[in-house]
């Protein structure tokens, strides 16, 4: 009887210990500012986590289960899966920009991936973090512009 009650004490503990870094990794998760994505091997989204700013619902769940070559054009998607298979390769973490074309505007992107240590969904996966830089990369050609042409007359310097 005192050895089915340790059992049973060990395995609360466990099971409490197990709901303390659930929520630990959900408070993380929510407040990074960037898109966060789970993508496996053969390029499947299998979680996409985003605060509510971004453009993507964190509730929609269109990209759960298909493959990057089925959201993206597939010059990028050939790229981010190539990227991809690097990652998983490798035990640093990997990163990548990339430009897509949303609405008629051009959209820059900076992504990071480190390779997941153990299966999920009977694949190897990567955590991807992507983060929207068209902001940063406007500012960068409106300062090259401003240091290399005049600003009354648009010749170079």
């Amino acid at each position: 009887l005192v050895a089915l009650l340790r059992g049973q004490q060990r395995r609360n503990e466990t099971e409490h210990a197990l709901r303390d870094s659930e929520a630990r990794l959900s408070a993380i998760t929510h407040a990074i500012p960037d898109l966060l994505f789970v993508v496996d091997e053969d390029g499947r989204y299998r979680e996409v986590i985003s605060p509510s700013r971004h453009h993507i619902d964190p509730e929609d769940s269109s990209k759960i289960g298909r493959l990057i070559s089925d959201v993206l054009p597939r010059p990028q998607a050939e790229r981010l899966i190539a990227w991809i298979a690097q990652a998983l390769e490798s035990a640093a973490p990997q990163a990548i920009e990339y430009s897509l074309e949303e609405g008629g505007r051009k959209r820059s992107f900076e992504a990071r991936a480190q390779a997941i240590d153990r299966p999920l969904f009977e694949k190897r996966a990567v955590v991807m973090v992507t983060r929207d830089i068209t902001a940063r990369r406007e500012s960068e050609q409106q300062i090259r512009q401003l240091a290399f042409y005049d600003a009354l007359t648009g010749l170079p310097n």
